[in-house]
């Protein structure tokens, strides 16, 4: 279910959304209308680029009335759970046919993903089976290579958010509550990690360029997965497929691996820098692949260019968003968050840092620190 974001402090939101769950707690098509109207309203009427829900047919009817423009997709954890239920040979993860699903559900290109689908359905003898039928139908929502060109920020662990706080069995109204709880622990999760990215320094593969700039732009948990990447770069290799007067196409893969499993990169504007990859993590995860990262090193780029660099993985994005004009004050926070209290320690480091240049120094600092 697409969570809505209640402002912690605005206590009349939180009790009008109580009251109207209490007369829509059956859950249908209308109350889903409403639930999402109600977002609307606490998001200043800003429609969600994605929404990310299990396969509910009331949910999926309202978001398409109420959010017509966002694109609608299927939780993966759903997917393989009702999978399991109505595919019996996916029950044995070893099967011949899992092996054939998971090839399948990896397509590269929507023209290979159809035609698998059709040896895959023929070949297990599955016509008759309805569920897939359905689904086939609905592969806009779920199949991977229809979907790369959404952004979902890593939002698939949602199940997890939710863990302690709601289950199969919670009603609406409950859940409004409960959200409210989950979202507060959240909230202070990411801020000790905010501190302790702050507070400490990667451990470094190299003393590339590349990877330094990296270490120094993101969040302790994005450079670990960007390091992931850049490691795995180093033992890429790659091939020339085509050259045109303003771009390359290449294969890019792992050493390791065959020609075949190696994916399509271009660089298809020499002035710009602006490279493609078939995988396109960049385009659904928002960090850049090691084929990309590969083709970096061998047009002896060594800075990410801005275009590759999305904010909300940024060590400062939760602290620029936190002090901006008004932003405090729109929220009534009361409490001092550890970032707050980095902010000021890091402060103090700078004034004690300016005032040991000089004596002049010192007492520019010693005098501003002692008025009233």
């Amino acid at each position: 279910m697409m969570p809505f974001a209640p402002f912690t402090g605005v206590n009349h939101h939180r009790q009008s959304m109580l009251f109207g769950c209490a007369l829509l707690a059956d859950e249908t098509e209308d109350t889903f209308i409403w639930l999402f109207k109600q977002w609307l309203n606490c998001m200043f009427d800003k429609h969600p680029q994605v929404i990310i829900t299990d396969m509910d047919r009331a949910m999926y009817n309202a978001i398409k009335i109420v959010f017509p423009n966002t694109r609608h997709r299927f939780c993966s954890w759903h997917i393989n759970k009702h999978l399991i239920e109505h595919v019996y040979d996916m029950r044995d993860t070893e099967s011949e046919f899992a092996s054939e699903y998971k090839i399948w559900y990896n397509s590269r290109t929507i023209e290979h993903c159809e035609v698998l689908w059709k040896e895959l359905i023929t070949g297990f003898k599955l016509q008759n089976n309805k569920w897939l039928s359905k689904m086939w139908n609905l592969r806009h929502h779920w199949v991977p290579v229809y979907l790369k060109d959404i952004f979902v920020a890593r939002s698939e662990s949602i199940n997890s958010f939710f863990d302690g706080f709601v289950n199969s069995n919670t009603q609406l109204p409950e859940f409004v509550v409960q959200y409210e709880k989950a979202l507060l622990t959240r909230r202070h999760s990411e801020e000790v990690e905010d501190y302790n990215t702050l507070n400490s320094a990667p451990v470094l593969l190299s003393n590339t360029n590349i990877e330094i700039y990296a270490s120094k732009l993101y969040t302790r948990a994005m450079f670990k997965l960007f390091q992931n990447e850049f490691k795995q770069s180093l033992e890429c290799g790659h091939q020339k497929l085509t050259s045109s007067r303003n771009s390359c196409t290449y294969l890019v893969g792992l050493s390791s691996e065959s020609v075949d499993k190696w994916y399509k990169v271009v660089y298809e504007d020499f002035e710009s820098n602006s490279i493609l990859c078939e995988c396109a993590k960049f385009e659904t995860d928002g960090f850049i692949c090691k084929h990309i990262i590969h083709m970096f090193f061998k047009k002896q780029m060594f800075v990410l260019p801005s275009k590759y660099i999305i904010k909300r993985w940024t060590i400062q994005a939760r602290h620029m968003v936190a002090y901006e004009k008004g932003s405090l004050d729109n929220f009534n926070v009361q409490l001092v968050t550890p970032i707050m209290k980095w902010d000021l320690s890091n402060l103090c480091h700078k004034l004690v840092e300016k005032a040991s240049r000089s004596e002049k120094s010192f007492r520019e600092v010693y005098n501003l620190s002692t008025v009233n």
